[in-house]
């Protein structure tokens, strides 16, 4: 197409409007399911196909993006018949942006959650990679063996120069960005996204969409009931991403970053609770030193000779308390390991897998994309420098890190959009089943409460306490609800939809 980057021209309604021609003309020509690729890793009974979709929607007959999806059959179906007796299909969406969704169909094969194998009895699985992610544009923005190559720092209060040289690799990854991909880059939005599912819906011959998304997928899923609420089936979205204008998205990291910062204090009490096993401190800010003591000996060089574990790589493993408490024990050992003088469980824990470059690479790049593409952000240096200073004073654990991936978006070689309006008339949409933990640091508890408002009918199921990302799976009572709503079209009673948190992890 030759855009170097600019969008073709027409406004959102049309297309809006083009998205949902397209679906009707994609339900005459279903997906053609097959063996999934060796190098996608699905085993059977998971089948795969490619569905077209415009890569611009204002000029549809333009070119094409293929989007990759997988699936897991309902049981005793007829391989690449399902779907064909009428029964319901269920499309999945991880989150992101930047996630690829093909392997969540296999849940009910992996996890032991009972959620997963009822829906399966009922329903089709269907995930794909949305558009950028994997196969599906295969959006890069650097070569990936030399992307964040550790080992690599992590400065709690970095140096002006220091500073500059986090702008100056920011701004050399946006660039790469547009170079790679100059007519896909100002496609990956929120809006085609939502528009995207829009199709698959169509493709999928479902009348409505039924849906469970996670994270920013329950963004993606609240753009789409807002665009198109005559699609909308039964829909769950957990874990929700705040989708209020002023929010998104720089404004809305900032507040995850202090979020981060609680949950990863209430990691150092737990761990300090358990002192006796762990022997890193009776107090959380004991436990604090310790952690703080592994940063600094990862730094710059590395966690012992020749490793590629630096105090990045290992504030990116220990980052993972945050989104859930399961791995909280594996962290405090490998802490615990640490203090006596043995480095190995540490650098397991963080060591970047080298097989995984390029998925890591194109994760970040969709990711970068998608949130720089949709809002506005601060192009002044001096502004990130006075917000992450003031963020710093009071959430010190991941300000600057978490910033770090976002500063693309301070050098980004596009225009910046306007976020994706979410809101609904009231009874334009089926009710809505929402999902969320009041401790959850990704995506806050406020981001719940500003979609019930905004999606009139929508049901809030709160785990009181719960600061997993991604509820569902897990949670009897959260999952009883979820399964309810998705497969009978049941929404509980506002006594019913608070749920007690799943217990804390055992040393």
């Amino acid at each position: 197409m030759g855009t170097q980057g600019a969008r073709s021209p027409g406004g959102e309604a049309l297309r809006d409007a083009n998205a949902a021609a397209w679906a009707a003309g994609s339900a005459a020509e279903q997906p053609q399911w097959g063996r999934c690729p060796a190098g996608d890793r699905l085993p059977p009974p998971v089948e795969c196909a490619t569905v077209d979709v415009p890569l611009d929607y204002a000029d549809p007959g333009g070119d094409r993006l293929a989007l990759h999806l997988s699936r897991l059959p309902r049981p005793g179906t007829e391989s690449g018949r399902a779907g064909a007796d009428g029964h319901r299909t269920l499309v999945l969406h991880p989150g992101g942006p930047g996630a690829d969704g093909r392997r969540m169909p296999l849940r009910p094969l992996e996890h032991p959650e009972r959620v997963w194998r009822d829906l399966h009895a009922e329903f089709d699985l269907v995930g794909y990679a949305p558009r950028g992610v994997g196969p599906s544009g295969g959006l890069s923005c650097a070569p990936p063996e030399s992307f964040r190559a550790g080992p690599t720092g992590s400065p709690v209060h970095p140096t002006p120069s220091q500073e500059a040289a986090l702008h100056a690799d920011a701004a050399r990854y946006a660039a790469g960005c547009l170079a790679g991909a100059p007519d896909l880059l100002p496609t990956l939005t929120t809006a085609d996204n939502a528009r995207d599912l829009e199709v698959l819906r169509g493709a999928l011959g479902q009348d409505r969409l039924d849906y469970l998304g996670m994270s920013y997928g329950s963004y993606v899923g609240a753009v789409h009931a807002s665009r198109f609420p005559g699609s909308v089936g039964a829909t769950v979205l957990d874990s929700l991403v705040h989708p209020g204008e002023d929010r998104v998205w720089y404004a809305g990291n900032l507040a995850q970053s202090a979020a981060f910062q609680q949950r990863w204090e209430e990691f150092l009490a737990w761990v300090a609770r358990h002192d006796r096993a762990y022997g890193l401190g009776a107090t959380a800010a004991q436990v604090a030193v310790e952690a703080g003591r592994a940063l600094t000996a990862a730094g710059e060089a590395g966690l012992g000779p020749g490793s590629r574990v630096g105090a990045g790589e290992l504030h990116r493993a220990f980052r993972g308390a945050v989104y859930d408490e399961a791995v909280w024990p594996r962290i405090a050992r490998a802490l615990s390991e640490f203090t006596d003088g043995r480095t190995e469980p540490l650098r397991a824990l963080a060591h970047p897998d080298p097989r995984e470059a390029a998925a890591r690479e194109n994760a970040a790049a969709v990711y970068a994309a998608v949130q720089c593409n949709d809002a506005p952000w601060p192009r002044d240096p001096r502004q990130w420098r006075r917000d992450l200073r003031a963020l710093t004073e009071r959430a010190p654990f991941a300000a600057w890190e978490n910033a770090r991936e976002n500063l693309p978006c301070a050098h980004w070689p596009l225009p910046h959009g306007t976020p994706p309006v979410v809101g609904a008339e009231a009874g334009a949409l089926p009710p809505v089943l929402l999902v969320h933990g009041t401790r959850d640091a990704p995506t806050p508890y406020e981001g719940a409460l500003e979609t019930r408002r905004l999606l009139p009918g929508s049901v809030l199921v709160t785990e009181e306490g719960g600061g997993r990302h991604g509820v569902t799976g897990g949670n009897s009572c959260v999952d009883r609800l979820v399964t309810a709503h998705l497969l009978r079209g049941e929404q509980p009673s506002p006594r019913q939809a608070r749920c007690e948190a799943r217990p804390e992890p055992r040393p």
